[in-house]
């Protein structure tokens, strides 16, 4: 689709991307009420196929097949037998009327699913790995929408905690998911510091 859907945020979000692709930062240059993840995960998409409404749309593409896979996996671990049904409800009433759209609520979805993917897999393999890769992906979750992605840090620590009760985690399992969400987190403050925005985020 070549136009934009009215009621939407995506026009400020694309917008905005364009602005960091030409050299702006967010919070320094321009301000959204959206946290940055969207700007910059769109611009990433810009600066690979250039600012054009095809790379919009590949983008919205990847993050809704994303979704669509992540949640199918995640189906199949609690119930084979209705595995698509989620994917179906999906489908159907995700985002209402406004899909698709370029939306930091898809892209937040995203991160969020795929950090509760990790947790799953790390569940079944035990790779130390699959936590850091974990909290990085609950720490991309608040760069999007900040309360999403801290309550989800807190979720699995807590559910990380209580496997350690039970004897089923380590002690470092705690300090893995801590070890990549705030690595990232301090990546990302880093960087508004050294572009001096971080006073304005």
């Amino acid at each position: 689709m070549r136009l934009y859907l009215g009621g939407a945020d995506e026009g400020i979000l694309v917008y905005g991307a364009v602005r960091v692709v030409h050299g702006q930062v967010f919070a320094r240059d321009f301000f959204e009420l959206m946290g940055p993840g969207t700007f910059y995960w769109v611009a990433t998409f810009f600066k690979l196929l250039g600012v054009s409404i095809l790379a919009t749309r590949i983008c919205l593409f990847l993050t809704s097949v994303g979704t669509a896979l992540l949640l199918f996996y995640l189906s199949c671990q609690i119930c084979r037998r209705y595995r698509t049904l989620p994917c179906i409800l999906l489908a159907a009433v995700y985002c209402g009327g406004v899909w698709p759209t370029i939306s930091h609520h898809l892209d937040s979805n995203f991160f969020a699913l795929a950090a509760v993917t990790c947790v799953s897999l790390w569940q079944d393999w035990r790779r130390k790995s699959l936590l850091l890769a974990a909290g990085v992906m609950a720490a991309l979750t608040t760069a999007f929408l900040q309360p999403k992605g801290i309550l989800l840090l807190c979720a699995i620590a807590v559910w990380l905690r209580i496997q350690q009760r039970r004897g089923l985690a380590s002690v470092s399992s705690l300090s893995l998911l801590a070890g990549g969400y705030f690595g990232v987190a301090s990546l990302c403050l880093l960087y508004f510091w050294s572009k001096r925005a971080l006073g304005d985020l």
